[in-house]
């Protein structure tokens, strides 16, 4: 494992468990993801299927900017519960 990553494990064993495996569904999941992406020559157009509540056919532009807004959003969330799990705080 990367010596970086080691660092960040979590000081509990069963945060370091929890992390482990959101690592994993991510690396067995960003594959199919980056074929999706790679397939698309255009970002402009519709998606396959409505989602949402709004029922809308997002464009795959949309898709990628809301999926970069989510992550940032959940990474924020995490970076709380980590904190007020082991007592540190970010600078």
């Amino acid at each position: 494992m990367d010596v970086t990553l080691v660092a960040l494990l979590p000081a509990s064993p069963a945060w370091a468990l929890l992390l482990v495996g959101v690592l994993l569904v991510l690396a067995a999941r960003a594959p199919v993801s980056n074929e999706i992406v790679e397939r698309c020559h255009d970002l402009s157009r519709p998606s396959a299927r409505a989602a949402g509540k709004a029922d809308a056919r997002r464009s795959m532009r949309w898709v990628l900017i809301h999926m970069i807004e989510e992550t940032a959003r959940h990474a924020g969330h995490a970076d709380i519960l980590r904190a007020q799990a082991d007592g540190s705080v970010g600078r």
